[in-house]
């Protein structure tokens, strides 16, 4: 798999360069260097094969070398941060304590 950033997204391509799946990820505030993920997508038949974890986990990775505060919209996100805790450090402060 290939995953790119670019356009306000983390995209993942298929090997052959299929598009399967993105993070939508614009920057809302260049000051706080604050970034909202509003969705995360991953083409049906890929699901179920860790593909949507890996890309959070790129874009945590990402935020913390870029110093970006997260501000999370989509549902997922939500979840997968109240499962990944260690990842926390990356959230805007309001979604610390949810």
């Amino acid at each position: 798999m290939q995953l790119i950033f670019a356009d306000e997204k983390l995209t993942v391509n298929s090997e052959r360069g299929q598009w399967i799946g993105d993070i939508a990820c614009p920057m809302i505030d260049t000051k706080l260097k604050k970034v909202v993920v509003e969705r995360v997508f991953v083409v049906p038949e890929y699901r179920g094969h860790g593909i949507a974890a890996q890309l959070m986990q790129t874009l945590v990775d990402h935020a913390r070398e870029e110093h970006w505060q997260l501000e999370i919209m989509c549902p997922y996100a939500k979840k997968w941060f109240q499962l990944h805790t260690e990842a926390q450090d990356v959230l805007f402060k309001a979604h610390h304590n949810e």
